[in-house]
């Protein structure tokens, strides 16, 4: 009867021991793609802000959003993790780029900004959200207030630096992940 216990303890303890070392999957972000909306609420490739909607000094400012489609892959492609891999975006960070290099904020560049998001992305599945890519008091500050009216400025081309960041659902362990867009910001003719 004690040796019976003794084997069970044994075989419960072995156990506790398998299932505690049994390593956690882990999943990266992975962007398929990121593409401004466009007027009629459909992904286009890149965006064409117009910063000011109507005739200055009466003009009218509205965000411009973006959709991103995203996936979570395994890091070991030989691991099946099923759902316990998939992650949670909770935020993301827009940073303007110059490709000349000039990138001082509101003088160069509009200012970086962060926004909530909360998406769930499942593995090896595709998930996708509207995010606001441009917000709307930007076009009311230097360098895009410049741009209403051609006062003095044309055209600015920017690339969006979007860093995704979320957390994965099982471990609880921070994920992110950077995508670009093209943006050119003008006054644009009114329709």
């Amino acid at each position: 009867m004690r040796s019976a216990r003794y084997q069970m303890a044994l075989v419960l303890t072995a156990l506790v021991l398998l299932v505690g070392c049994t390593p956690k999957p882990e999943t990266i972000i992975v962007i398929e793609s990121i593409s401004a909306i466009g007027p009629q609420g459909d992904p286009v490739g890149d965006l064409f802000s117009d910063v000011c909607k109507g005739s200055p000094p009466g003009c009218v400012v509205t965000n411009d959003n973006a959709l991103v489609i995203m996936t979570a892959r395994a890091e070991d492609p030989f691991t099946d993790i099923s759902r316990f891999g998939d992650i949670i975006i909770e935020r993301y960070r827009v940073t303007y780029v110059r490709a000349d290099g000039r990138n001082t904020p509101g003088v160069e560049v509009p200012h970086a900004f962060d926004g909530a998001l909360n998406l769930r992305v499942p593995v090896d599945l595709l998930a996708s959200q509207q995010f606001m890519v441009v917000r709307p008091q930007a076009k009311l500050e230097p360098p895009l207030s410049n741009l209403a009216g051609g006062g003095g400025a044309i055209v600015l081309s920017v690339i969006a630096q979007i860093d995704f960041y979320g957390r994965q659902l099982v471990t609880d362990r921070a994920v992110a992940a950077r995508g670009f867009l093209n943006i050119t910001f003008a006054d644009f003719a009114n329709e």
